[in-house]
């Protein structure tokens, strides 16, 4: 079915007449209570913008992971690539392009955030199916004294729920969805004594996915998780309050639907023109005195996948594993995660106390690119059953990742007039990734181009599996932060944050494993294998936060702030490189300038929030394609931090409660991020004509263009995004309540990346519940993508691989589409004694 934004319309207008009839009894909205400064505060009276989630609303919408959370909160997107550990979240239009994300992950306030090593994004750390969360709150803008190292564009907090005293409680709740899904979440609360109780939950789901792969006739993009937590609670005397807790957790994922957009396919790659003063320009190092010039000019136009939208292909073409001969695993993560959070009160002064640990272990074994044939007979390198293809992609990874973090703090966040609180971290972790990646062309021979019948998986069939390169990254962070906040009237607050940071990376990589085929047809089983570099780096950073708070009465608020981010410097390695200092870059950095409000009105039946802020966004992280006569493919990667960009952007958020029962709930974001100062050098045809513009010039010895994106919008980011819900409660007899909701999501085109010449279309999405609750049952049916809306709404970019004699020389791109989730219902049923 189509989707139809009339029909949204009219299904919002319907519910919100049907609403109107109820009672006209008026009734205060609910206040949430949230610990986004680490104390216990109304979200209204908190002067940050933050978007909050309860159990009861995680339980509803069926919230498991960061993209449920990016749904439904405007200004947050949650892309994930290939891998799973390939997480790229955007907020208030930041983008994880490379480097560090701009989002802190948190878990009960502990920093579990990570950097994937090998390929891009957060690693697979960022996406974790928890099994017992109490509230998730979303705090966006940088909140590095208070979050600590990774907070520097905002924060994701998830808080688990504690054991309680209240006496013995046991929840059971199931989801019983179309295309497999089955999931059941159990948890029992018992008191063991008055100064100990325990919490014990345990989790099972299994997907099976929403699409085939035509390849193989089987189902993919499905999941199969387990894991189990336990909570201990322990009160030794009433000033002291201290919460263990260990969970594991077993998280298997298929291989993800996707659609190939490039060179193998006859009408989804279109010629891209360059600047015409560019043509013909030769790039590069220049020759010696005398010497003849052999550099290429730079031809008229280059091949590049179709401009404009991306959009949801016909067929789900993925390789099969040439070893096994059925669909990749794709990913495994297995995480242990312990903690130790406790405070004792002091009457005048509070410790407090975060001590964790995590280990992990992901696996990632999936087609790169992204596209394939069914098998076939081969002829070379030997006779055999085999893809017939001249390219193959895989991407093989395996990662174990282990963090120890300590943080204590000493304060008086209760003083009447003046409030403050001194703190410090301790924070390391070292990650272990094995690169067993292959990237294995036919135009790397002599002359270019495989013969008829050669097939790249019949090569890797022939050689079988090969070992990885040790990739490793150790970081130890130590930190130092104080707050302090003073009532300079009874309306008038001012506060002031900051944190100085030491964070030092040792790193061990090497130049990348990329199998080519040598001038003799033979394999090549590395590039330059045994090239290993040991760099290190270290930054001292400051990151102050300073806010000024008006409250004119008790249901207002208005609020002023200023803060920075900063991401310290370190080495890049995600691609080859063939020196060190070629994957270094210098600290990012972010200032943000933000002015906000919040209101109650009407007897608290109606809210009002909103906020503006500017951010000034400097030393970006880019990495650039130059030649180099040392690499297979003629060109290889520098790391450089690139000029500015600046992010204007405004919030609205509107809660009313027109009758008894009756909650409508709207949030907008408008964002406007524009690159202002992105002038880099560069001797690439594909960047060239990206940009769009060249200003010749010179490096040293090379001949360059100097291009730029100037004025063009920051990728990945929405410049309007939108979150509305209808929730309607009525007593329906005894202690039944009838409870729906009506929600729809908007978010506007996408650019993929910095030049702005392809892009995901602008997307709509509604889901809707019904059902029935009592104090100890909840029974409620729902469907998810309610219109069927299938488009794609995440992509990627990459290098083509499948390139020919026709087409020419690479580099040359390719992107894939990830395919949209289909319409899904369900029933959730829950029970608690």
């Amino acid at each position: 079915m189509s989707f139809s934004t009339r029909t949204l319309k009219s299904a919002l207008l319907l519910t919100t007449v049907l609403a109107m009839g109820a009672t006209e009894a008026l009734a205060q909205i609910e206040e949430i209570v949230v610990t986004t400064r680490k104390r216990q505060e109304n979200l209204q009276q908190v002067p940050i913008t933050v978007t909050a989630f309860t159990a009861d609303m995680i339980s509803r919408q069926g919230i498991r992971t960061i993209g449920d959370i990016a749904k439904f909160t405007p200004g947050l997107s949650f892309d994930k690539g290939f891998a799973p550990q390939d997480t790229r979240p955007n907020i208030r239009g930041l983008p994880t392009t490379r480097g560090r994300p701009p989002i802190g992950i948190l878990l009960d306030g502990i920093d579990i955030s990570s950097e994937s090593i090998s390929t891009a994004g957060g690693s697979s750390l960022m996406n974790l199916k928890l099994v017992d969360v109490e509230r998730i709150e979303v705090v966006k803008g940088p909140q590095s004294a208070l979050y600590g190292r990774v907070a520097f564009g905002g924060a994701i907090n998830y808080i688990s729920k504690q054991p309680n005293f209240e006496g013995t409680e046991t929840t059971i709740n199931t989801d019983l969805g179309t295309y497999g899904l089955h999931e059941v979440r159990g948890a029992l609360n018992a008191p063991v004594s008055d100064k100990m109780a325990v919490r014990v939950n345990a989790l099972y789901s299994d997907f099976n996915g929403f699409y085939n792969n035509d390849i193989s006739g089987k189902r993919i993009g499905g999941s199969k998780t387990w894991g189990i937590a336990s909570a201990f609670r322990i009160k030794p005397v009433d000033n002291a309050d201290f919460t263990l807790r260990v969970s594991y957790s077993d998280d298997k994922s298929e291989p993800r639907p996707s659609y190939y957009f490039g060179q193998a396919i006859p009408g989804r790659n279109t010629t891209l023109k360059l600047p015409a003063n560019a043509v013909g320009l030769r790039l590069g190092a220049r020759p010696a005195a005398g010497a003849v010039d052999a550099r290429a000019p730079l031809p008229a136009f280059i091949r590049y996948p179709s401009l404009g939208e991306e959009k949801r292909g016909d067929k789900v073409l993925l390789s099969l594993d040439p070893l096994t001969g059925k669909d990749y695993e794709a990913g495994r993560l297995k995480p242990f995660i312990a903690s130790l959070v406790g405070e004792i009160d002091f009457s005048a002064v509070t410790l407090s106390s975060w001590t964790g640990y995590t280990k992990a272990t992901a696996i990632s074994r999936a087609d790169a690119d992204f596209f394939a044939a069914p098998a076939a007979n081969v002829n070379l390198p030997s006779p055999g059953q085999a893809e017939p293809l001249a390219a193959l992609q895989v991407t093989d990874i395996k990662v174990d990742a282990k963090q120890i973090s300590q943080e204590l703090r000493l304060g008086n966040l209760d003083g009447d007039v003046f409030r403050w609180a001194v703190g410090g971290l301790y924070w390391k972790e070292n990650y272990d990734s094995v690169n067993a990646s292959i990237f294995i062309s036919g135009y790397f021979r002599n002359p270019p181009f495989a013969p008829a019948g050669w097939s790249a998986a019949r090569e890797l069939q022939l050689r079988g599996p090969i070992g990885g390169d040790l990739n490793s990254r150790n970081t130890t962070h130590t930190s130092g932060y104080a707050f302090a906040e003073y009532d300079i009237t009874d309306q008038l607050e001012l506060s002031a944050e900051a944190r100085y940071s030491h964070e030092k990376f040792d790193y061990i990589f090497g130049r990348a494993l990329n199998l080519g085929i040598t001038p003799a047809g033979a394999i090549l089983p590395a590039t330059f294998a045994g090239v290993i570099f040991k760099p290190s780096s270290s930054s001292n950073f400051f990151a102050p936060r300073v806010t000024l708070n008006y409250k004119p009465n008790d249901d207002m608020l208005f609020y002023a702030s200023v803060s920075k981010g900063v991401k310290p410097a370190g080495f890049l390695n995600v691609a080859v490189v063939f020196d060190a200092k070629d994957a270094f870059y210098n600290p990012e950095k972010l200032w943000n300038y933000e002015a906000g409000f919040k209101t109650a009105w009407a007897d608290n039946t109606v809210r009002f929030n909103g906020a503006y802020f500017h951010m000034i966004y400097s030393n970006r992280i880019n990495q650039l394609l130059v030649p180099d006569t040392r690499s297979p493919q003629g060109v290889s990667n520098v790391v450089v931090n690139t000029g500015q960009a600046k992010v204007d952007g405004a919030e609205l958020e509107l809660t009313v409660a027109p009758a008894e029962g009756v909650t409508l709930t709207a949030a907008y974001t408008y964002l406007d991020p524009r690159f202002t100062d992105s002038e880099v050098p560069s001797t690439n045809a594909l960047q060239v004509a990206g940009s769009q513009n060249c200003r010749f010039g010179s490096v040293g010895t090379q001949d360059v263009c100097f291009t730029n994106t100037n004025g063009k919008q920051l990728e990945q980011s929405a410049k309007h995004a939108l979150s509305t819900a209808l929730d309607y409660t009525a007593p329906i007899g005894g202690d039944w309540d009838l409870i729906s909701e009506i929600s729809a999501q908007y978010r506007s085109k996408r650019f993929q990346s910095p030049d702005n010449l392809i892009w995901l279309a602008s997307h709509w999405n509604a889901d809707a519940h019904i059902g029935v609750q009592s104090d100890t049952y909840t029974i409620l049916g729902y469907v998810s993508n309610l219109f069927d809306n299938r488009n794609p709404t995440s992509a990627q970019t990459y290098g083509d691989p499948f390139i020919s004699a026709a087409i020419g020389a690479p580099p040359i791109l390719a992107y894939t589409t990830y395919a949209g989730d289909k319409r899904q219902m369900g029933i959730r049923i829950g029970a608690k004694f």
